[in-house]
C-alpha cells in the first residue's frame, strides 16, 4: 500500500483538490482511493484492487491464501447530514497534524471542504455540542450513502493577499515596490548626487550657466536610461517572479538553454517581436527533436505511432529508475523476470514443465549409463560428456587413451591433430579435447627460487572450478584473492593454500587488490569499486564510474591511503581511501580506454598507464598532471615496419628495482613479439628512457609479465606454432649497466597460461578457459 499526503499548494494556482490520503494497488499501482480495496490482514500496509485479488496476485511475502478484509469508502453521515464519516475522520486527523485553528492546512488535507466549512462544522458539531468535547452521540441519521464532495470536488476561491504597504519587505522580489513602481536601488542610483547642490543665481555668468545646463543634460540622460530599463522590466512582466519561474520550469532543458542564449536580442526588439522570434526558434527546435525521434524509432524497427508511444513510455521508465531500489521493488522485479522466463521457456518448448522433464530425463539417462560396461571407470562429468555426445564409456576410454598417448609422444596436441588422429565425428573429437583442456587446474603456484610447482587449484586445499579473471596479493604476502568468471571472490591463505573466505560478487569483476588492513577491493564491470572486509565479507560500495572499470590499486601516499581506478572513459581517478568521495585528482591524457596502470614500487608519487590509443603516460598522482607521454607506434614502426598493428593496445606494465639501485619498467603490447624495457630516471624531467628490447620469435606473443626480484616471468599465448613446454619462461639478468644478455630458463607447466602475478618469492600462472 502506498500512502501520500498532499503538501500545501498555492490556492491561486490550484482550483481543485483531491483527498489528502491516497491508496494504490501494490501489484498494478492503480488508484484505490475512491473505490473498494482488499487489505491483507497478515501483511502490513498491503492493498490489492479487485482484479488483482481475483487473479490471486502474490508479491513478496504476500500469498493468495492470507486473511483479508474488504475496505470501502465511508460515504454515510454520522454527526451531520452533509458530512461523510471519511470527512469527519480527515478533519480530526488534520487538526491533530496541523494544530487547532489551522483551518487552511486542514481544509487542504480533507480535500473536499473549504477552510470556512471546516471551521463552521467543527464549531457546530464539536464546540457547541452539549456533550463537549464529544459530539452528539445520540443523533440518529439515515445511514445511507450521500453524494460526496470527492465525486464533485469543490472549487476553492483564489487566496487574496492584502499588502500592508508598498515596501521592499512586503513583496516577493526584494527591493521592488509595486505600488510605487520603484526599486529600492535604481539604475544610476547616484544620479541625483550631481544636482543635489545645483542652483541657478542671478549672478551666474554665461560659462557657469552653460556648465549647469550640461550637468542637467547628463542627469536627464541618466533618468532616461533608468526609465528605459524600468519600462523594459514592466513591459515584459519580468518582476512577476512566481509566474516566470513556473513557466520556465515547464520548459525542457534544451528550451531553457535556447532562451538563455537569445535573451541578449531582447534589448533591440520589442516585446512582440522578441516573442515571435523566440517562438520560431522553439518551433524549429521541436521539429528537430521530432525528426531525431522518428529516426530513432525507425532505426529500432518501429513503424507506427502507437508502437512509438509505447517505446517512448518504456524508455522513460527505464531512464527514470534509480540504481538503488527498495527490497519490495527488487522482489517484484525478480518475480516478474521469473514469470517472463517461465513463459519464454513454455513458448519455446510448448509445455509447462519442460525444464523438469528434461532434467529428469537427463538424470535417468545418466543412471542407465552407469550400468554400461566401463562406466565405473569414469567420473560424473565424464558420464555427462558421454551422455551428451551419445558415446559408450568403452569408446570414450579408447579415444581418451589415444589422445593422451599422442600428447606424451609429441609434447603438444591441437584440435586439428586430434581430429586427423581419430577417424570419428569432428564434433565428438572437439568435445573430448575441450573437456580435457578444461579439466586441468585453474592456476599453478611456482616457487621463484627453483621454478617448481608448489600448489595448484586442483589440490586438496583449493577448489575453484572456474576460469579465473584476476589475482591480487596482500601487502604482507599472507593472503591472495581470486575473482572468477562466474562472479566468485575467494580469499586463500598463502601458507596453507586453504580458503579463508569466499562469496559471490554483485557483478562480474575485472580486477582485485588488498588494502593495508587486508580487506579485499574489487573493480566490477558496472563501474563500481566495492570493498569486502576479510572477516565478514559484507560488500560496501566505495565509488562509482559511469563506465567499466579496467584496473584498480591502493597505495600509500604520505600518511594516508589512496585508491586509483581506471575506466574505459580514458581516465584514472585518484581518491582518498576509504573515504573515496574525496577525489584528489583525475589523470587525463589518453584518447582511448585505459587498459592497465602500474604504481612504481620505487616511487609511489607517480602512476604509469597504458591505453588502447597506443600510448604510455606518466602522471603525478597528487596533481593528476601528465609528466610524460610515449607514442608506442613510432617505437614499433622502427622494428616491425609495415607489420606494425593498426590498433596498439598495452597488455601489462610492471616495475622493479635491482640491487644496484637501477629501476626498470617492462611493457608488453598486444600481438607484438618482444618486450620493451624503460629505465626510470627520478632526477630527469623525462622519467622513462627506452633502454632495450627482448626480441622473441614471430609466433611467441607474450600475454602477461611480472617481476619477482630481479627475475622476469613471462607467459605466452598458446597457438598451433607454440611449443607447450615454453609457455612460461623466467629471464635472469647477468650483467647490469652494460649490454645485457638474457638467458632463458623453462618452467614445467601445462598449456594455456593467461596471466602471471608476483607474490613474495612465488609467482602465479592463471590458465585460460
Amino acid at each position: 500500500m502506498t500512502i501520500t499526503n498532499l503538501k500545501p499548494l498555492s490556492i491561486s494556482n490550484q482550483e481543485v483538490f483531491s483527498s489528502g490520503q491516497k491508496f494504490h494497488c501494490d501489484n498494478c499501482q492503480s488508484n484505490l482511493t475512491d473505490i473498494v480495496r482488499i487489505s491483507c490482514f497478515e501483511c502490513p500496509e498491503f492493498d490489492l484492487c479487485i482484479t488483482c485479488f481475483a487473479n490471486g496476485a502474490e508479491i513478496g511475502n504476500h500469498k493468495y491464501y492470507h486473511k483479508y478484509s474488504v475496505i470501502s469508502k465511508n460515504t454515510f453521515p454520522i454527526f451531520s447530514p452533509d458530512w461523510t464519516a471519511d470527512e469527519e475522520l480527515m478533519l480530526i486527523d488534520g487538526l491533530l497534524q496541523f494544530g487547532m485553528g489551522n483551518w487552511e492546512e486542514t481544509a487542504i488535507y480533507v480535500g473536499t471542504r473549504t477552510k470556512e466549512e471546516c471551521e463552521l462544522h467543527y464549531n457546530t458539531v464539536y464546540i457547541d455540542s452539549k456533550d463537549w468535547p464529544l459530539p452528539n452521540m445520540t443523533l440518529e441519521l439515515d445511514h445511507k450513502t450521500i453524494n460526496t464532495r470527492a465525486e464533485n470536488p469543490i472549487k476553492l476561491e483564489p487566496k487574496i493577499f492584502k499588502v500592508l504597504s508598498s515596501q521592499p519587505s512586503n513583496h516577493e522580489i526584494a527591493g521592488y515596490m509595486p505600488g510605487r513602481e520603484e526599486f529600492e536601488v535604481e539604475i544610476e542610483n547616484d544620479a541625483e548626487q550631481l544636482i543635489k547642490d545645483l542652483s541657478f543665481g542671478e549672478d551666474d555668468n554665461a560659462e557657469e550657466k552653460l556648465l549647469k545646463q550640461t550637468i542637467l543634460e547628463i542627469y536627464n540622460s541618466k533618468l532616461g536610461k533608468r526609465n528605459d530599463r524600468k519600462s523594459f522590466l514592466l513591459e515584459r512582466n519580468l518582476i512577476d517572479y512566481t509566474k516566470n519561474s513556473t513557466i520556465e520550469k515547464r520548459k525542457t532543458n534544451q528550451e531553457r538553454d535556447l532562451l538563455n542564449k537569445i535573451k541578449v536580442f531582447a534589448k533591440i526588439q520589442s516585446k512582440n517581436d522578441f516573442n515571435l522570434f523566440s517562438q520560431g526558434l522553439q518551433n524549429e527546435l521541436a521539429l528537430k527533436n521530432r525528426i531525431d525521434q522518428l529516426k530513432e524509432w525507425r532505426s529500432n524497427g518501429i513503424t507506427t505511432f502507437t508502437d512509438g508511444s509505447v517505446y517512448k513510455s518504456e524508455l522513460a521508465n527505464r531512464l527514470g529508475r534509480t540504481r538503488t531500489v527498495s527490497m519490495r521493488e527488487c522482489i517484484q522485479n525478480l518475480e516478474k523476470i521469473q514469470k517472463l522466463a517461465v513463459k519464454h521457456v513454455q513458448r519455446q518448448s510448448g509445455t509447462d514443465n519442460s525444464s523438469a522433464i528434461k532434467y529428469a530425463a537427463k538424470k535417468s539417462s545418466i543412471s542407465e549409463l552407469k550400468e554400461v560396461d566401463g562406466a565405473h571407470l569414469l567420473s560424473i562429468k565424464e558420464l555427462e560428456l558421454c551422455d551428451t555426445n551419445k558415446l559408450k564409456p568403452r569408446s570414450y576410454i579408447l579415444l581418451k587413451d589415444i589422445l593422451l598417448n599422442e600428447y606424451l609422444k609429441t609434447g603438444s596436441l591441437t584440435k586439428e591433430n586430434a581430429s586427423s588422429l581419430l577417424n570419428v565425428n569432428k564434433e565428438i573429437v572437439f568435445a573430448i579435447y575441450d573437456f580435457m583442456m578444461l579439466a586441468g587446474p585453474d592456476f599453478y603456484i611456482y616457487d621463484g627460487s627453483n621454478n617448481k610447482v608448489v600448489a595448484t587449484s586442483n589440490t586438496d586445499f583449493i577448489q575453484i572450478n572456474n576460469a579465473i579473471r584476476n589475482i591480487g596479493v596482500s601487502g604482507d604476502s599472507t593472503l591472495f584473492a581470486l575473482i572468477t568468471e562466474n562472479k566468485k571472490l575467494v580469499v586463500v591463505n598463502a601458507e596453507t593454500f586453504s580458503i579463508v573466505n569466499h562469496t559471490e560478487t554483485l557483478k562480474k569483476c575485472n580486477a582485485v587488490c588488498f588494502d593495508e588492513e587486508r580487506n579485499v577491493v574489487v573493480a566490477d564491470k558496472f563501474g563500481d569499486a566495492i570493498m569486502y572486509k576479510t572477516e565478514t565479507f559484507v560488500p560496501e560500495t566505495l565509488l562509482g564510474h559511469v563506465s567499466i572499470l579496467t584496473d584498480i590499486a591502493i597505495c600509500k601516499h604520505g600518511n594516508k591511503q589512496l585508491i586509483l581506478t581506471s575506466d574505459r572513459d580514458e581516465k584514472i581517478r585518484v581518491s582518498s581511501y576509504p573515504n573515496s568521495y574525496n577525489i584528489l585528482s583525475f589523470c587525463l591524457g589518453h584518447e582511448e580506454f585505459v587498459s592497465c596502470f602500474e604504481i612504481p614500487i620505487f616511487n609511489q608519487d607517480y602512476v604509469i598507464s597504458g591505453s588502447g590509443d597506443g600510448s604510455i603516460c606518466v602522471f603525478h598522482i597528487s596533481s593528476g598532471s601528465i609528466i610524460q607521454k610515449i607514442n608506442l607506434g613510432e617505437i614499433l614502426k622502427e622494428s616491425l615496419g609495415n607489420e606494425t598493428p593498426k590498433e596498439i593496445g598495452v597488455l601489462s606494465i610492471k616495475s622493479t628495482k635491482y640491487q644496484n639501485g637501477e629501476m626498470y619498467i617492462a611493457v608488453i603490447i598486444e600481438s607484438v613479439p618482444f618486450i620493451l624495457f624503460w629505465k626510470w630516471e627520478d632526477k630527469k624531467e623525462q622519467k622513462m628512457e627506452l633502454d632495450k628490447k627482448i626480441s622473441l620469435l614471430p609466433n611467441e606473443l607474450p600475454n602477461s609479465i611480472c617481476f619477482n626480484g630481479e627475475k622476469l616471468y613471462v607467459s605466452f599465448t598458446n597457438n598451433k606454432n607454440t611449443n607447450p613446454s615454453s609457455l612460461i619462461r623466467v629471464y635472469d639478468e647477468n650483467l647490469v649497466g652494460q649490454e645485457i644478455e638474457f638467458k632463458t630458463k623453462k618452467i614445467e607447466i601445462l598449456p594455456e597460461p593467461q596471466s602471471i602475478f608476483e607474490w613474495g618469492t612465488k609467482s602465479f600462472d592463471r590458465k585460460s578457459k
